[in-house]
């Protein structure tokens, strides 16, 4: 037998996604001008990503409206801890309009329960009856179903118990006169939508409870439709000859046509809904543009296919002559309005996480008895007084930044596709070696000592690593790190790095005092909980044996230093399997080291693996007297290449200039092949890139080989000169798609290249940047990260033609494209590079014989400018954006500067 909720919810699963808004009563929108909003709830309101979409869409939907939006919600917390808390909590704020969403704690995770279920509803009517005494009208919501990974999640008893509490609610809301807006039916149809086409999807991110980004993108729409949200923003109709066909909120001004090119001036009332940049793939789900941002371009009488569309001089889209016969959403494609759409986003998100610090670090903070004092309390006063005034000026910055602006529309003819990718999907793939997304950490300037290890920091652990930093490299799944050095290598003895008696000195290369604090077994540890492999680089100039007595002290399990390594506290072998002798050295009698080195620490572990010093610099040329009398000895030969040379003199080239150097890896790769294989040495010895960056770090007048005075003024200021390489400007785009390229080049030889290491991976010119504070993932880190994640294991074959991108005499290809695909060659990820600085690339996929057509899930990087670049203040202006691209024919137009990773599944 069905209740009434259930027959619903049936009738619900059975209609098409289109009508999945049945489910939400149409009403008035009730939130008005001059709202106080407040939102009261538990864990999954206090993520601040769903009221954040309600909110973001509220403020760019009534941009004249003065608004405020504040979350309480609390971890773990039930309708009884809300109606306990609501005293000190809800009240002060003097809202005039709350939401209230409990219940995921409140059935405990259980089966029905009638006692429990009776005091859910009993507190959450009186929850209700303390809101309305304050003249505040209430919004109860349902919670969203769980999501576990199963066939049928309607089957879960516990989303028979919230469903239960869902229709509860319901009839509260009836009785006390009070709005109701419920998201569990309609999460649970897109759900079961998602289960008859794989049985294991998981559409809202994060956990079964806690939703990711998509998921709660799925809240908001569900809550916004049920609270009778307007989904116009503003339409716009025009003829190919100029003539204005309606304008409906919106003004349209001064239409011109010109050899085909129809221009005109648009001025919105409002600005299309801001959706999370991580939750733009929610589109394929839900019918979300269409219910709630409906921002509308219509020109009939177009004559040629396809056209581009530009607003600002900047392109935005390419549609063809019929979809803008049957009128386009702009939301995600409107060029400088979707951008200021998601810089508000933005905003938002900055204002409520300062109003979350304030209200639960600040306010709430209690001292303990024994501690207060008038201090104390004067601090907190004057602290909480300095976020009040940075909500304040966000909240100006806000208003500000939603008022719609007069933008220039212009639609034109677009030519034939710029570039055409061919994959031979039926020739054989080779598996690529994942270390080749591998990184390197030097005892240089901040990379080690306030970077990844940071004893004392308050995002340190007990042992001194910097938490934040170990789980953004987590991120990138970092398969190995070279380390100690570089250059720093050449004076580094392990020995007084490891035990309780570390011994300081002063480093002659970098001219920085070594405490020796972080050594062989910090490193170790940081790799292990990286699930990284350690690859150690040898002193150069050491002899042989104290190579050997390190690799002793590592992997065995007996003797001298085994036994060192037993009384310092690892009874376990470290088991690091990859040596290098020395670092950027050469000559006959460092290559006779080489030698010796390697056959002295197989001794000790003839399992290792052994590198050395190969080709540093831009001639990529390798000795023939190392292969000669080494070649026998080695298993990899490093390779070192920075293609800006910032040492001495600090060079800042723009965008187009580095774009001219993002072939030159290919060149590199290939000369080194041709070397391995003229010394009869191609297979047996792999390539370690194992310092690579587009941007050398700044060391002006090091490293050095003689004693100095390190207090002198000069010396000074040039040590001080290396934190140029910190300035967050410097990487732009441009760093994250000469990145991009350079794995590429790495794929593409993957018979030859078994590991790259980007030089270095934290601070200076690495991709993770690390303040005292926090971190910020620079433009290439999410590069990295891309690659890292979603690239299949095994490289396919592929052809590329593309027009050329050109700066004076210089020029590369104006796209760049590697495809992966998994052992079974059915699902394939395409990583496809935009390099042109402003405009869209037409780009044609095909595989086989076959072009692509049709939607496709893709992830792309992208800037509003291609300088633009990551922050402090910022950190978020550059991140990967989860969507779908529409393939029409093949060919699909790529946004400037960017990278997309495409994913394909064949038949």
């Amino acid at each position: 037998m069905h209740t009434p909720s259930r027959r619903r919810f049936l009738q619900a699963t059975a209609v098409v996604l289109t009508a999945l808004t049945r489910l939400c009563a149409a009403a008035e929108f009730p939130i008005h001008d001059g709202e106080r909003v407040v939102v009261l709830g538990d864990r999954i309101t206090a993520q601040n990503q769903y009221t954040t979409a309600i909110e973001a869409y509220t403020l760019a939907r009534f941009p004249q409206w003065k608004l405020s939006f504040r979350n309480i919600g609390w971890g773990g917390d039930t309708a009884k801890g809300g109606l306990e808390r609501a005293a000190r909590d809800l009240l002060p704020l003097k809202p005039t309009f709350v939401t209230i969403d409990f219940g995921m704690n409140d059935h405990r995770y259980r089966a029905h329960d009638e006692g429990i279920y009776k005091n859910y509803i009993d507190t959450q009517t009186q929850l209700v009856a303390l809101v309305k005494t304050t003249k505040s009208r209430v919004a109860l919501l349902t919670p969203q179903p769980i999501e576990e990974r199963i066939p049928d999640p309607d089957k879960d008893v516990r989303n028979a118990s919230l469903r239960k509490m869902a229709d509860g609610l319901r009839e509260i809301a009836g009785k006390e006169n009070v709005l109701f807006a419920d998201q569990f039916d309609p999460y649970m149809t897109v759900m079961l939508k998602a289960r008859q086409a794989n049985p294991a999807a998981h559409i809202g991110g994060g956990d079964a409870v806690h939703p990711g980004p998509v998921g709660h993108t799925i809240m908001a729409w569900a809550i916004l439709k049920s609270l009778g949200a307007p989904a116009a923003v503003s339409t716009a109709e025009l003829t190919a000859t100029g003539t204005i066909v309606a304008a409906t909120d919106c003004q349209i001004s001064d239409p011109k046509v010109d050899a085909g090119v129809l221009s005109f001036i648009r001025k919105d009332a409002a600005l299309p809904m801001p959706i999370n940049p991580q939750a733009e793939a929610v589109t394929t789900l839900i019918p979300l543009l269409a219910d709630l941002s409906r921002y509308e371009l219509k020109v009939t009488g177009l004559t040629a296919p396809k056209y581009r569309l530009l607003i600002d001089d900047q392109p935005a889209a390419v549609f063809t002559a019929q979809e803008l016969a049957q009128g386009c959403n702009l939301t995600l494609s409107a060029g400088p309005i979707t951008d200021q759409a998601r810089q508000l986003w933005d905003l938002v998100v900055t204002k409520n996480n300062v109003f979350s610090k304030r209200w639960r670090t600040v306010q709430l903070y209690a001292a303990p008895e024994w501690a207060k004092n008038s201090g104390i309390e004067a601090a907190r006063t004057k602290e909480l007084a300095q976020l009040d005034d940075q909500i304040a000026q966000f909240e100006t910055k806000i208003n500000a930044l939603r008022q719609p602006l007069a933008h220039t529309f212009v639609l034109k003819p677009t030519e034939a596709p710029q570039a055409m990718v061919t994959i031979q999907t039926d020739a054989p793939s080779v598996a690529y070696n994942p270390m080749i997304f591998g990184g390197f950490i030097e005892h240089f300037s901040k990379q080690i000592y306030g970077g990844i290890f940071e004893p004392g920091s308050p995002l340190a652990d007990e042992k001194g690593f910097r938490l934040d930093v170990v789980a953004a490299l987590k991120d990138l799944k970092v398969p190995v790190i070279r380390w100690p050095g570089g250059c720093f290598v050449d004076s580094y003895h392990w020995m007084k790095g490891v035990g309780k008696d570390r011994q300081p000195y002063v480093d002659v290369r970098w001219g920085v005092t070594e405490p020796n604090t972080f050594g062989t077994d910090e490193f170790v540890e940081l790799c292990r909980r990286l699930g990284a492999e350690p690859y150690i680089c040898h002193n150069g100039l050491a002899d042989v044996q104290e190579m050997a007595n390190w690799v002793e002290y590592c992997n065995a399990t007996k003797g001298t230093f085994a036994d060192m390594r037993k009384a310092n506290g690892h009874p376990e072998p470290h088991n690091v399997k990859i040596w290098s002798v020395g670092n950027e050295m050469q000559g006959k009698a460092y290559i006779d080291r080489v030698r010796d080195g390697a056959r002295a620490m197989r001794k000790v572990d003839p399992t290792i693996l052994v590198t050395c010093s190969g080709s540093h610099g831009p001639e990529a040329r390798v000795d023939p007297y190392l292969y000669e009398t080494a070649g026998n000895d080695l298993n990899l030969l490093s390779i070192h290449e920075y293609w800006i040379a910032n040492y001495q003199q600090h060079h800042t080239p723009d965008y187009l200039s580095c774009m001219m150097l993002s072939e030159k890896p290919d060149a590199h790769f290939t000369a080194i092949v041709k070397s391995l294989a003229g010394a009869g040495m191609q297979g047996k010895i792999k390539i370690a890139f194992d310092e690579w960056n587009l941007r050398s770090w700044h060391h002006p007048g090091f490293p050095r080989v003689d004693q100095i005075n390190y207090n002198e003024d000069r010396i000074v200021a040039m040590i001080k000169a290396r934190d140029k390489s910190l300035e967050p400007a410097l990487y732009t785009m441009a760093d994250a798609l000469f990145c991009a390229s350079f794995l590429n080049s790495c794929l593409r030889n993957a018979d030859d290249v078994a590991m790259a290491n980007i030089a270095p991976i934290v601070n200076d010119t690495g991709p993770l940047y690390v303040h005292p504070k926090g971190i910020v993932k620079r433009t290439h880190f999410h590069t990295l990260a891309m690659y890292a994640n979603e690239l299949k294991p095994r490289v396919g074959k592929l052809d590329i033609q593309a027009e050329k991108l050109t700066q004076g005499t210089k020029s590369v290809s104006v796209a760049d494209a590697i495809a992966t695909v998994d052992a079974s060659g059915k699902q394939w990820a395409i990583a496809l590079v935009n390099r042109h600085p402003d405009d869209q690339v037409p780009c044609a996929v095909k595989m086989k014989d076959r072009l692509l057509d049709g939607e496709y899930a893709a992830t792309v990087l992208s800037g509003d400018s291609p300088d633009s670049f990551n922050d402090i203040e910022n950190p978020q202006r550059v991140i990967p954006r989860k969507t779908t691209l529409v393939f029409t024919k093949g060919v699909v137009d790529l946004p400037p500067h960017s990278l997309t990773i495409i994913k394909v599944s064949l038949k």
